[in-house]
C-alpha cells in the first residue's frame, strides 16, 4: 500500500512514442547487462523552470505506486513513472542519439505536452493541478 497523497486513480497512464534507436538501445542494454535484468526504465521530473519541467531517465527498481508501460518489442520490460511524473508527462517521446563528432550519446526525453506546463500553469488552469486524495 502506498503512503502517497497523490490520487493515482485520477491520473492516466502515460503514452510513449518509442523511436527505433531508443528501443534497440534499451533491448541491447537489458540483454547484455545482467545488473539491469530486474530493472525498469524510469522517467522522472528533475526540476522546473519558466519553460516547463526538466526530465531525467534511467534504470531503477520498480515501486508499487508506479505507472508501468510495457516496452514495445519486449516481453517483460517496462517503463515506469511515479504518479507525479505520470501526471505531468502524459505523452512522452524517447529517442537515442549518438553524435561521434561531438563525443555525446544518450537517451533524449521529450514531453510532447511540455507547452501545457510552462510558467505557473496551475494558477491559470486549476484542472492541471496535481490531484490529491480527498480533493475533488
Amino acid at each position: 500500500m502506498s503512503d502517497s497523497v497523490i490520487d493515482r486513480d485520477r491520473i492516466n497512464t502515460p503514452q510513449i512514442q518509442l523511436e527505433d534507436e531508443a528501443r534497440n538501445q534499451l533491448i541491447m542494454m537489458w540483454k547484455f547487462d545482467p545488473t539491469l535484468e530486474d530493472k525498469v526504465f524510469r522517467f522522472s521530473i528533475d526540476g522546473k523552470g519558466c519553460d516547463g519541467f526538466d526530465y531525467a531517465c534511467g534504470f531503477d527498481v520498480a515501486h508499487d505506486e508506479d505507472f508501468k508501460v510495457l516496452v514495445e518489442g519486449s516481453e517483460n520490460k517496462f517503463f515506469a513513472f511515479d504518479p507525479f511524473a505520470a501526471r505531468y508527462m502524459p505523452f512522452v517521446q524517447l529517442d537515442f542519439k549518438q553524435d561521434f563528432q561531438n563525443n555525446t550519446e544518450g537517451f533524449v526525453v521529450t514531453n510532447l505536452a511540455q507547452t501545457d506546463f510552462k510558467g505557473k500553469f496551475w494558477r491559470k488552469d486549476p484542472t492541471k493541478e496535481l490531484p490529491l486524495k480527498g480533493q475533488q
